[in-house]
Order: structure tokens, then sequence, then C-alpha cells
């Protein structure tokens, strides 16, 4: 028996505040994401640009990377990342090229600029290793929600099978084939909330400031943890939380002024409208396996999220009802096509899973691994390490 008769800490394997278990779930989620990707790719990496036939820079991309081959007439968003990786600021053809041929537009396009901005090294890496940061960040994005996961699993005290299927998060690793925004933000997303909830303030700031300049939907995270910890008489956390929003109001003014077309790309409308119309269209063209995935998964993600916000109290509904808001406001241009609202939903996933797969309110766990079952204030959870 340890000295004071102490119980010894176990190593539980969803403890990811060890070193050596948090790099185990980042190597396994990065691993499979490479997986599928190499699979994807079959053994050519452009592939997974998805760069359409009528883009006006395909003859620029084919001379960084030689002959791609188109994936339709319109493709999808890892062109436009990799295009905006090679012009980071909008100095050189890209901006103009946005306006014709992407209906969204640069300001829309260079609004999400941290993830081509770290793969195109600022503008200065050639072609190859800006497709090769790419899919490295992206694999590690999803590494970094493996590892998030986990421990919110572990913090939670959700049992193991359930923290299993909420690492299984299908919808970010279709993302993920795409070479789009949502894996490296949904794993600086989810990576912020463990950080925040182990008492790593500071550390989860940057997480989430990241996370937004990755994608700007995700600016929803820090401000519902804002809310959350303002509810519960703390002052630090939630300026913090929303200092973390400071620089997409910077970049996200500088693009503003900088650059036309819409913000919002006409994506928010009447609740319900978007997603009633959508379900009609999936039935009649979506008849393959592999095309019915997505709106299952979208579906079963909607479900378990609702179902959580409806039975669950404290952190996870807030930080549920606000993607919900979103999903539900979201038009037919982000429904239209089932792998689109998957992939952009991707968070309710794992959050409504754990948030029903807790074995009680207010479970946690103490730093030896052992469950406690204690309501704190409102809100259920408490950090487990002070504050840094």
């Amino acid at each position: 028996m340890p000295e004071g008769g102490a119980r010894p800490t176990t190593n539980h394997p969803l403890d990811c505040s060890k070193p050596t278990t948090a790099l185990f779930w980042l190597i396994v989620g990065s691993a499979v994401a490479l997986s599928l990707l190499a699979a994807q790719a079959a053994g050519d990496w452009t592939r997974l640009l998805h760069v359409g036939s009528t883009n006006p820079l395909l003859s620029e991309i084919e001379r960084d990377l030689g002959h791609v081959i188109p994936s339709d007439a319109v493709g999808h968003d890892g062109q436009f990342n990799y295009l905006i990786a090679r012009d980071p600021f909008g100095r050189g053809t890209t901006p103009a090229a946005l306006s014709v041929f992407d209906s969204n537009g640069p300001r829309y396009r260079y609004r999400r600029i941290l993830l081509p901005l770290i793969a195109g090294g600022v503008g200065h890496f050639s072609g190859a290793w800006t497709l090769t940061a790419l899919i490295a960040l992206t694999a590690l994005g999803i590494g970094l929600a493996t590892v998030a996961t986990g421990d919110l699993a572990f913090q939670w005290a959700v049992k193991n099978g359930t923290a299993f299927a909420a690492m299984a998060n299908v919808s970010a690793l279709i993302a993920s084939g795409l070479l789009t925004s949502e894996p490296l933000a949904l794993g600086l997303a989810l990576s912020g909330i463990t950080l925040f909830l182990r008492g790593r303030h500071l550390f989860g700031a940057v997480a989430f400031a990241a996370a937004a300049l990755t994608k700007e939907t995700y600016a929803l995270v820090p401000i519902a943890l804002a809310a959350w910890s303002w509810r519960n008489h703390k002052a630090t956390p939630p300026l913090l939380c929303l200092a973390s929003l400071m620089p997409l109001v910077l970049w996200g003014a500088w693009v503003t002024t900088r650059f036309t077309g819409s913000s919002t790309a006409g994506n928010l409308g009447i609740p319900f409208v978007g997603f009633l119309q959508a379900i009609p269209i999936w039935i009649t063209s979506e008849h393959e396996a592999i095309e019915m995935l997505p709106a299952v998964l979208v579906l079963s993600a909607l479900t378990m999220a609702i179902a959580a916000v409806v039975l669950r109290n404290g952190l996870t509904r807030y930080l549920l009802v606000p993607w919900l808001v979103l999903a539900l406001c979201s038009t037919l241009d982000v429904w239209g096509k089932a792998n689109n609202p998957a992939r952009v939903f991707a968070i309710l996933w794992p959050l409504g899973v754990l948030s029903l797969g807790m074995r009680a309110r207010g479970g946690v766990r103490n730093r030896s691994g052992k469950d406690r079952l204690e309501v704190v204030g409102a809100s259920g959870f408490e950090p487990l390490t002070p504050a840094v």
C-alpha cells in the first residue's frame, strides 16, 4: 500500500492527461485517417484535391503537381484549400478565379484560413509540399479529435464501449477524404473543451482560436463554453473563451474589406425549411449504399444530439444547442447533398454519444481514475487539475 494509505493511480486507457496515452490515441486516429486517404487516393494523391474540370486554375495546379484527373465539373473543397494555401493573402489570381468558378466566392473561402495557411507554409511551400501538408494536417485533425473524445469520455465517466463509438466519427472521416477544414477544426475544438475541463484554460483558448480560424462555425464552441462558465459564476474562463475569438474577428474584418462575396453564401434561412426540403431529394436521388451512408450518419447524429439535449443537463446541453440551431436554420445549400451536413455537423456525433453515455448526472473521475459521482453546481463537471 502506498504511503498514507492512498489508492495507487490507475492507467485508464482513455486518460489522455498521460502523454503516452494521448500519443497512442493520436497515432491511432491519424493512422486510420491516413490509411483511408491512401486507399481513396489509389496511388494518385492529387485525387484527394477533387479538382473540378471547369476550374480556371486547373492548368496552374497541373504545373505544380503534374497531370490531375478532375473529379467532376465542379470539384470540392480540397482544390480551394490548395489554391488558397498557394496564395494565402489573395495577391495572385486565386480570388478572381474563385469569384468566377465558386458560387461561394473568395470572402467565404478565405475566412477559413488556418489550414491552408499552415499547409502552404504561408505561401512559400512548393505544390507537392503543400499537398503533403494538407493531407498530414487533415490526418492530424482526426488524431486530435480521437484523443480529445477519449479524454472527454474519461472525464465524464463514460463506458469504454460508448467512448469507442464516439471516437468512430465516420462523418469526420468523410470530410477528411475531401481535404476540407472540418477534421482539423473539429480536433482543435474538442481539444479546447477537454483542456478547459482540466483547468488548462490558456491552452484551451489557443485551441479555440485555432479552431475558429480553421472554420468559423466552430466559434460556437467557446461561446457555448463561456455561457456555461458564466452561468456557474466563473469569471476567468468566459473571458478567455471570448478572447479566443479575437483572431477570427480581426481576420474576418480584413477578409471583408479585401474580398468580395457573401460571408454566409446563402447557407442560413428559415428554420427546418432546408432540412425538410432535403429529405425527398435524398430519397429520390441517393440509392447506392455509399450514397445513403451520409444521410444515415447525419440523421443519427441529429437524433443523438436532440436526445442528449432533452435528457441531459449541464455543459453538453450548452455545447449541443447552438449546433442544433445552426443545423435546423441551414438552407438547402447545406442540406441538399447528404455528405455536406454529415461533415458540417460532425461535432454532433461525439458530443451526443458521450452525453447519452454518461453513467450518472455529474459523473466525473478523480485523479486516480476511480468513478466519483457528484453534482458540481449546475454543470455536473469540474476541472481535474488546477488552472494554468
